[in-house]
């Protein structure tokens, strides 16, 4: 993993530069800066992305895995230069096509990485119907905007439909909770909805906590 990671340093932190350069607007006002605070650090992921790597790097292997809400796709493309089949799922056709070039960039040293990751413009739980997720594992870092109770329910039971396993981290899910008892009571009502409870991956140092289900 650490060897992949390395690999997409160089290509994604170039594209993170453009992002940051073409995110504010003549006006002065911003438009998309989730990805520019990494440029100081010259890292283009996250601490709870390279934990998250690392954590499934230890699970049992999936026959693919499907980032949902998953931007520029900075963890299916790592996953895919570790060999395995990964498609980033996100709705912002601006973050989809900065993650295509990433792996095109990637593609000019792996000829083959193009045939293991794909970059999709869509929305869940609609899209899971046009995707081959037998064996798949479906992870979500970050959902978007609050949703309403009915649908978060509906996506975590269409999840639950057609993935072998769903990765992720339960306040974002629902919002960010900070206390014990909050995410006590997120884990009771996933409970609830998939008659099982979720296994406690890692804490990311803050209010994240990311879990692991298996359906199958």
């Amino acid at each position: 993993m650490s060897e992949a990671i390395e690999k997409l340093t160089g290509p994604a932190m170039a594209e993170i530069r453009l992002i940051h350069q073409t995110s504010v607007f003549n006006n002065g006002t911003v438009a998309d800066t989730f990805y520019t605070g990494r440029i100081g650090l010259n890292d283009p992921l996250a601490y709870y992305e390279r934990q998250l790597l690392h954590e499934i790097d230890g699970l049992a292997p999936a026959r693919a895995y499907h980032e949902i809400g998953g931007g520029i796709g900075l963890i299916p493309i790592t996953l895919g230069l570790t060999g395995r089949r990964a498609v980033n799922i996100d709705n912002t056709r601006s973050r989809i096509s900065h993650g295509a070039r990433i792996l095109e960039s990637l593609s000019l040293d792996d000829a083959t990485l193009p045939d293991r990751v794909q970059m999709v413009c869509a929305s869940a739980p609609d899209v899971f119907d046009s995707l081959d997720t037998r064996g798949a594992y479906a992870i979500s870092t970050n959902i978007g905007a609050v949703r309403s109770p009915e649908f978060v329910e509906s996506f975590l039971k269409a999840v639950q439909a057609r993935y072998s396993a769903f990765i992720f981290d339960v306040c974002l899910l629902f919002g960010i909770f900070r206390t014990a008892e909050e995410w006590d009571e997120r884990l009771e009502l996933l409970e609830f909805i998939w008659k099982q409870r979720p296994k406690l991956l890692f804490e990311t140092g803050g209010p994240g906590r990311y879990y692991v289900v298996n359906f199958e």
